[in-house]
């Protein structure tokens, strides 16, 4: 059965084994960034839609959100290029969801991704509020259902 932990766990996977651009963690994990000059956190929201009309089988809505982070010392385009990087994976994707707990094999489902919406969320703000990260979000919508 498809549920968040599925999905989840499935996209997880897919982006750890495709981006080597940078550091990322997953939201509700520990992460110290004093480490690191950039860094990509994820999240994965998952609601269910009831079932398809055709098939019967039941939908999870989803939605991704990309947090790209990179220091403000670095170039001013480094967390949009990372922004970049992280919506070529995300836009108009297709992952296979697997059970991760039970096997990983086989497939059990699929997660289809919408257009990505990419934002800069960094502040253009008085010197002595100034923030020190650049911060852009990658944004997309999608799918999932069982084969």
């Amino acid at each position: 059965m498809i549920n968040h932990r599925v999905v989840e766990s499935s996209f997880f996977q897919h982006f750890a084994t495709q981006f080597i651009a940078s550091p990322f963690h997953v939201d509700a994990a520990p992460f110290d960034p004093s480490s690191s000059e950039t860094w990509v956190q994820l999240e994965v929201g998952a609601t269910q839609s009831g079932p398809v009309r055709k098939t019967g089988k039941d939908v999870l809505r989803v939605r991704i959100i990309a947090h790209c982070f990179a220091r403000l010392a670095s170039d001013r385009y480094t967390s949009l290029a990372i922004a970049d990087q992280v919506a070529v994976l995300l836009d108009h994707g297709v992952i296979d969801l697997r059970d991760y707990d039970e096997s990983g094999e086989p497939s059990i489902g699929t997660l289809t991704l919408h257009e990505v919406d990419i934002r800069d969320q960094s502040l253009a703000l008085d010197e002595s509020l100034r923030v020190d990260w650049q911060h852009v979000t990658v944004s997309v919508s999608g799918f999932a259902i069982e084969k």
